[in-house]
């Protein structure tokens, strides 16, 4: 177990504390409410990093920040926006697909239902 450095700095702290205890170069990140995620769909992210660079999964809407796989070399960009207050997933993960430490993995229609994230019971029902 490890605990966020940054206090209410949501998403963001808890990958940096991942990243700062880890010794593997790679973490694939599973959010707990996507129970429709398929160990198909996280192998075919595995198998486009292809164990060289990070994969950061992108819908119609943005990136889906916590269902990807990130390198450790992420670790000072991350602690940097931690310390400015700089949160968001999106804009980090634009900069690192833009500068090399990730790429970009464009989700079809059919991989959209994948990712649905349960927050109550009545998301059971939903398409």
């Amino acid at each position: 177990m490890v605990t966020d450095p940054v206090a209410d700095a949501g998403p963001l702290a808890g990958l940096a504390a991942v990243l700062a205890a880890v010794r593997h170069p790679w973490v694939l990140v599973v959010a707990v409410d996507v129970p429709r995620l398929t160990a198909t769909f996280l192998q075919r992210i595995l198998d486009t990093g292809a164990g060289r660079i990070g994969v950061a999964p992108h819908a119609p809407h943005g990136f889906e920040p916590l269902v990807a796989l990130y390198p450790r070399a992420l670790l000072p960009r991350i602690e940097a926006a931690l310390a400015e207050r700089r949160l968001g997933l999106q804009a980090l993960l634009a900069d690192a697909t833009r500068d090399g430490l990730m790429i970009r993995m464009d989700l079809s229609d059919a991989d959209l239902p994948l990712l649905a994230n349960w927050n109550a019971p009545e998301d059971l029902h939903a398409p």
